[in-house]
């Protein structure tokens, strides 16, 4: 004997029609013109040094407790349109956290050369430099220097 079939609530019957699956929408991609402006902050001619700057902020706190510090490197962002007179926005680049004030200051001034001498894409590549030798020599503490 076969058991009563289920009914649908009514509300749910009523919603939108069943779609077709050749019917979904592609997932939604960048505009072309998003596309366009995403390389103009890095490609940007160097800033004016006097508007690049850095500053010593708290670091993410190490699973011990050890307090750390990191760099971070402001630059003005480049002019995309006029806004009537809104503030220029800032972008922040940041050096690897460091268990020591000194290896940080020494993090952002190398970061302001680098963004002095070749503008935001040579502080980018710096910054990927350096938090690769901060992972390397993390490593390195962990195994006890056996690397």
């Amino acid at each position: 004997r076969r058991s009563p079939a289920r009914r649908r609530s009514r509300s749910r019957s009523r919603s939108s029609p069943k779609r077709r699956p050749s019917a979904r929408r592609a997932s939604p991609s960048k505009s072309p013109a998003a596309e366009k402006r995403l390389p103009t902050a890095l490609a940007a001619p160097p800033a004016d040094p006097g508007e690049i700057r850095f500053e010593i902020v708290d670091g993410v706190t190490k699973m011990n407790g050890a307090l750390s510090w990191r760099c971070e490197v402001y630059f003005p962002r480049p002019q995309q349109a006029d806004w009537h007179g809104s503030r220029q926005g800032t972008i922040s680049i940041r050096g690897p956290s460091r268990l020591e004030k000194e290896d940080a200051e020494r993090d952002g001034e190398k970061l302001m050369d680098a963004a002095i001498k070749g503008g935001m894409q040579e502080a980018r590549k710096l910054q990927r430099s350096l938090n690769n030798l901060a992972m390397q020599d993390a490593a390195k503490k962990e195994d006890g220097g056996r690397r």
